[in-house]
């Protein structure tokens, strides 16, 4: 069976795997707290849309 993914909004619940993802492959070495505060003002911004790609049976943020 094809595995399915979708495209949504983040939330603040992404905040490990996307600090996973920014440490992993793309080599940023931020804290977890500023990487927070970051992700916080963003949602809160209504001129940015944060999206994430997340895999259909867990959720799970994928990029």
């Amino acid at each position: 069976m094809a595995e399915k993914f979708f495209i949504r909004e983040a939330t603040l619940l992404d905040l490990a795997a996307l600090h996973t993802l920014n440490t992993n492959e793309l080599g940023y070495d931020y804290p977890i707290e500023k990487a927070k505060n970051q992700l916080l003002q963003l949602l809160e911004d209504q001129r940015h849309h944060l999206l994430a790609v997340a895999e259909s049976s867990q959720h799970e943020v994928l990029g």
